[in-house]
């Protein structure tokens, strides 16, 4: 896609795995705009009827799958429901190079998708390394 054109909003339907099944996820891309200068697509999609959302790693899946890009690039970076309504409102940033995005954005977009377990192992490991600093700090 080129710098500044601006298409249509794309309407479809694609397939979420969702607990174990396949269910239908009705999506809408409302902008789609390349930055050149960080490597990336900012994609824009409203999801209609979602009730209870739609998780993080579900939507990396599916914007993965639609666009056929590397899972590791994909980072939703903004999730809102709309108000009143059961559909959610959705920024996500695609990346060419996985790297880019490590680089460019804050760790905890990252920690997101992740699962609560692996989420906790690594904050835990966190917090021990700062306390360790702490105390090696009054030591001196």
């Amino acid at each position: 896609m080129e710098s500044g054109s601006k298409p249509g909003p794309t309407q479809g339907r694609g397939e979420e795995a969702a607990g174990g099944g396949r269910r239908k996820l009705d999506f809408a891309l409302i902008s789609s705009r390349e930055n050149k200068l960080l490597g990336r697509m900012e994609l824009e999609y409203l999801f209609r009827g979602v009730p209870g959302g739609i998780s993080r790693a579900d939507m990396v899946g599916f914007v993965s799958g639609q666009l056929s890009a590397k899972p590791e690039g994909v980072v939703p970076v903004r999730v809102r429901p709309v108000t009143g309504t059961n559909d959610v409102r959705a920024l996500v940033y695609v990346y060419r190079d996985p790297e880019e995005a490590r680089r460019q954005l804050p760790e905890h977009l990252f920690l997101r998708m992740m699962g609560r377990d692996e989420r906790a192992k690594i904050m835990d490991e966190k917090r021990k390394a700062k306390a360790a600093q702490r105390a090696k700090a009054k030591g001196k």
